[in-house]
């Protein structure tokens, strides 16, 4: 923990889905937790990038507030990687200029850790895409063959089409950027992975 300019700025390597990071001020004999299963709902590229600044009082005159920035990654079952993948500073996968009249494609996957785990149509599913005209397709490994595998993946690709209108859709802003929606089941349960998608759809 780093104190400067009276602000108090902390880097979290990773932080686990459902696990917490505690902070501790020794002279101030304080604590405080962060519960990232109670902050988090809707994991953002599979692995959340996260960058939070908490504010509360202390009981020195001369500094009533005291500031706590926490940045870090909270990490899920879900792993994405791919060249065009930035996990590390904005967890989007970053395409870049597009020409219309030629349009373009990416590459990427997704990989899941959980040897009970079997990835396929019924288990990995596109829910939703921004803007509608993307196309996503993923290719499964055969599904008897990953009963014997400890790590399974889903091979994906995004499309954006020759002819799609020229716009941008690179942020700054997560409400600015494409997205793809992913739903995972598993244990009776439905998990949504949003990846945004980062592109500007020129002539």
């Amino acid at each position: 923990v780093v104190e400067k300019e009276g602000a108090v700025h902390t880097g979290v390597a990773a932080l686990s889905a459902g696990g917490f990071l505690r902070v501790v001020f020794p002279s101030e004999e304080a604590m405080i937790d962060i519960d990232s299963g109670d902050t988090w709902a809707t994991v953002y590229g599979g692995d959340e990038a996260f960058q939070e600044t908490v504010r509360f009082k202390t009981h020195r005159p001369e500094q009533p507030l005291l500031e706590l920035m926490v940045e870090g990654q909270v990490t899920g079952a879900v792993t994405i990687t791919g060249t065009k993948y930035d996990r590390h500073k904005t967890g989007q996968l970053v395409i870049g200029p597009v020409s219309s009249a030629a349009g373009k494609s990416e590459s990427f996957r997704l990989t899941f850790d959980d040897p009970a785990f079997v990835a396929d149509e019924s288990t990995v599913r596109v829910a939703g895409v921004r803007p509608l005209w993307l196309n996503v397709s993923l290719s499964f490994l055969d599904a008897e063959a990953q009963k014997s595998m400890p790590v399974k993946w889903v091979d994906a690709r995004v499309e954006i089409p020759a002819g799609s209108p020229q716009e941008r859709y690179s942020g700054p802003g997560l409400a600015e950027t494409g997205e793809i929606v992913f739903e995972i089941e598993r244990e009776m349960k439905t998990e949504e992975v949003v990846l945004p998608v980062s592109f500007t759809v020129g002539p």
